[in-house]
């Protein structure tokens, strides 16, 4: 089977390959390039809303992947061989291109770059939510990967709606004392007022404190004079007590920059002032109090950054990934001098890798042969128990936002990276959680960049294989192909006779009548239809839909091998009355059969594709579930540790947020495998 479209001045062609034993999908560069000023003139609502067959294509489609290795011969195959679409908007990312790690792993993973413009590029190009007809994964910072939701059944988009809850300085502060009470939210960040919103509340605090300091002291007098004396300091001779009361300004900026550096007082002034926006002075969105007594590590203030991976709703699935970076300020930290005579804050007291350029850098297990791994046990537990806090906080932002957007399920996942700095009690505090994490590997020395190297790799290739990127779209590409071949026999058919096309609408007619009892429809989605055009054959689907409880592997191996039969009787049988296939379905006390033609079986078998690629029903969810903690590698999921009401603990902080039945399932089900696991290591220990 061989499809050709012409699309404006670049042509497409998909064929239906051998390689390895399996059906490929090739993308075929075109030999003709597209007038590239059309990309610069064309609306963007008219980018988002277009057809495949109108749309314009990027003339660099698939540039860089690698080529695939025939299994007999050995010899390089064509380039742009593979098993799902994917678009990068590299652009928009930070660092070099050609060491991008994630367009590596999706490369490996069996993907097709589709589009995305490089960032040599002369003209900017479409972006990927310009392009939804083209990818079937979109890797996009979250501000524009939001802009591609809803997506289509099958897809994934790289933004999960609601996190900015948490990636917005202005919001973190307020979603965790919204959710978690003002008591729990500080003892994961340090005291944090949002401005200007809570600049009153910021005033009516430090009031408080200073009264309470004097009735402690005893003497209003003295402290008045000791404030005196801190406002006119200018930092290099800071008492201890005075480094307690210093709050830090941050404006929106990233990268540590707008970072400002004032006694309490001073926070109170700078945070009043009217500052417009500007290139020169960016408003204050956070006041934030500076943590006095930070962890030193060869006389350096370090923070720790570690990432983690939502990838689902309805069970609300997060992960903590085992690897991460240590990173140390460039220069010595003195708590005497903690600003310049400008204002700004003194070198050493900042860890942000943007403003520590080639600094040192350590991986964790470097940390915990530092600490000792009793010290780093403890710390990273902490690290992991605020993590799980954070996330759960959100919980009432991301479940709201995905029905505001009626979001498909199982069609967002978000990486993000979360910014720890560790005082000297080993106490984290968490500073910062960043939506689009760098994944950038620079550094000057050498070694320090393979340590970079090794963490961020590990991390990516472990988030490629959680998401089951290499045979998560198999269905989507089925059903596609189940369409496509839907419509060329039904226009076969149609000019055999009357009769047989009256026979044909009588059983579609039947089925409509049974789909609308269950709420489904059998009509093929016309957008669908078109897709399958330009996107071709792709190999068979292998995934199942599971049964309640466990499920073996030969069990699994058996129906996958049924589908795979039913999926090629279907695509590869013409649509006759002689065909007509006996669909047994089962019940509880009898077994009723029903006899459909073999257009309706196709209906059935989309029906069956589409509940994978956009599961609702709890044995699909739970099997694409099951099988996502099958293949975590690095990355420990933090469920466990959600705060959620049980009948031991009824006081239990979150217990109002909506979790789900689901939620409770999952945690009941991971508390019943850890269990399982300590008793089997147990006994493996017993064991001579």
């Amino acid at each position: 089977m061989k499809i050709a479209c012409s699309i404006h001045a670049c042509s497409l062609s998909c064929s239906n390959l051998q390689h390895g034993g399996q059906r490929l999908l090739s993308f075929p560069l075109s030999k003709q390039r597209l007038d590239q000023s059309n990309l610069r003139t064309m609306p963007k609502r008219k980018l988002s809303q277009s057809k495949i067959l109108g749309c314009s294509r990027n003339p660099q489609s698939a540039v860089g992947a690698p080529r695939a290795k025939n299994l007999k011969t050995g010899q390089a195959e064509e380039k742009g061989i593979g098993k799902f679409r994917f678009w990068t908007d590299a652009r928009r990312f930070k660092g070099s291109e050609e060491k991008c790690i994630v367009q590596k792993a999706l490369y490996e993973a069996g993907g097709v770059r589709i589009g995305g413009y490089p960032k040599a590029s002369p003209i900017p190009g479409p972006l990927g939510f310009q392009r939804p007809e083209d990818w079937d994964f979109l890797w996009a910072p979250a501000r524009l990967a939001l802009k591609a939701l809803p997506a289509r059944p099958g897809q994934l988009v790289s933004a999960c709606p609601g996190m900015m809850s948490l990636t917005r300085k202005r919001q973190l502060s307020m979603t965790l004392k919204g959710s978690l009470g003002e008591d729990l939210a500080f003892s994961i960040i340090p005291r944090t007022f949002s401005l200007p919103d809570e600049l009153e509340a910021f005033k009516k605090y430090l009031e408080k404190q200073r009264s309470a300091k004097q009735v402690k002291n005893g003497s209003a007098a003295e402290e008045e004079a000791a404030g005196r004396c801190k406002e006119l300091a200018v930092g290099n001779s800071a008492a201890a007590s005075d480094r307690n009361d210093l709050w830090i300004l941050k404006t929106a900026q990233h990268l540590g920059k707008g970072l400002k550096l004032v006694t309490a007082d001073e926070a109170v002034r700078e945070a009043a002032k009217r500052r417009l926006k500007s290139k020169k002075a960016k408003p204050y969105v956070q006041a934030q109090q500076y943590v006095a007594n930070p962890l030193l590590i060869q006389d350096r203030k370090f923070g720790i950054r570690v990432w983690v991976l939502v990838t689902g709703l309805n069970p609300y699935r997060v992960y903590l990934h085992c690897n991460g970076l240590v990173l140390f300020s460039t220069h010595q930290y003195s708590s005497e001098t903690w600003r310049t005579e400008e204002g700004e804050v003194a070198l050493g007291h900042v860890t942000n890798y943007a403003q520590n350029m080639d600094g040192m850098v350590w991986d964790l297990k470097m940390l915990e042969d530092h600490l000792g791994k009793d010290a780093f046990d403890t710390l990273w537990c902490r690290i992991a128990r605020n993590t799980a806090m954070v996330f759960s906080s959100a919980l009432p932002q991301i479940t709201l936002a995905h029905e505001a957007l009626s979001v498909q399920p199982e069609s967002t996942f978000e990486l993000l990276g979360l910014d720890y700095l560790v005082d000297d009690q080993l106490h984290p505090w968490l500073l910062e959680v960043n939506g689009t994490p760098s994944l950038a590997v620079e550094h000057e020395d050498l070694k320090v960049e393979a340590i970079i190297s090794k963490q961020k790799n590990e991390m990516v290739s472990d988030m490629v294989k959680t998401l089951n990127l290499a045979s998560r779209f198999e269905p989507r590409y089925t059903s596609l192909r189940l369409a496509a071949t839907k419509t060329k026999s039904l226009a076969a058919i149609s000019i055999e006779g009357s009769e047989v096309e009256e026979g044909r609408s009588e059983h579609t007619a039947v089925n409509v009548m049974s789909d609308a009892a269950d709420g489904q429809t059998t009509s093929s989605d016309p957008q669908e239809d078109e897709e399958a055009d330009i996107a071709g054959v792709v190999q068979n689907s292998s995934m199942d839909v599971s049964t309640d409880g466990e499920v073996s592997g030969a069990a699994v191996a058996s129906k996958n091998s049924t589908r795979q039969h039913e999926i090629r009787d279907a695509a590869e049988h013409n649509f006759t009355e002689e065909s007509a296939l006996h669909v047994v379905s089962g019940g509880s006390s009898k077994t009723v059969q029903t006899v459909i033609s073999p257009a309706d079986r196709i209906d059935h078998l989309r029906r069956q594709l589409r509940e994978e690629m956009a599961p609702t029903t709890d044995k699909v969810v739970w099997f694409r579930v099951r099988q996502e903690l099958q293949q975590l590698g690095g990355f420990q999921p933090l469920m466990p540790m959600f705060p959620m009401k049980s009948k031991s603990d009824q006081n239990v902080s979150g217990h109002n947020m909506p979790w789900k039945d689901r939620d409770n399932e999952l945690v009941s089900m991971l508390g019943k495998t850890a269990r399982l696991n300590k008793r089997a290591a147990i006994a493996a220990e017993k064991k001579p």
